[in-house]
């Protein structure tokens, strides 16, 4: 689990994650600090001690990705969370590291401004779409539709 939240890996678990709102403890000499899943960027000497879940009991998610293969890394991927307080989007795969965002945008525009890389698996501008869809169809899920 540590070394996906450390190298901001494209895969389920650190979107997920940031989706739920999850913080990191991170310690090095100089002390510990926490941070949101999203924000990790751990410096050479820092590790992860913990990983910290709010307690998320009684709320609707949905997950959807998109992948080359069932084993490959994700193209796009996004998990949503729906707590008593609204819900929360997170996307991977899209960019360097997790986003999260609220839910609040219509999807299209809520993706139009990721930070969406471009590899020799996609280009941005497709990231960017992908995660659009994925995210209407998961918001659809969580409500139930």
């Amino acid at each position: 689990m540590g070394g996906n939240l450390a190298a901001s890996a494209p895969t389920d678990l650190p979107v997920a994650l940031a989706a739920l709102r999850a913080s990191v403890l991170v310690a090095s000499i100089r002390g510990t600090r926490s941070v949101p899943v999203e924000e990790l960027d751990l410096a050479a000497d820092e590790l992860i001690t913990q990983v910290v879940v709010p307690d998320a009991l009684g709320s609707r998610w949905a997950y959807g990705k998109l992948a080359l293969n069932a084993s490959a890394y994700s193209v796009a991927a996004v998990a949503v969370v729906v707590q008593p307080d609204g819900p929360t989007c997170a996307f991977a795969a899209v960019g360097p590291r997790p986003d999260r965002l609220d839910a609040a945008a219509p999807p299209g525009e809520a993706c139009a401004g990721l930070n969406a890389v471009t590899d020799a698996l996609a280009d941005g501008a497709y990231r960017r779409r992908a995660a659009a869809v994925l995210l209407e169809d998961a918001l659809l899920k969580v409500a139930g539709r």
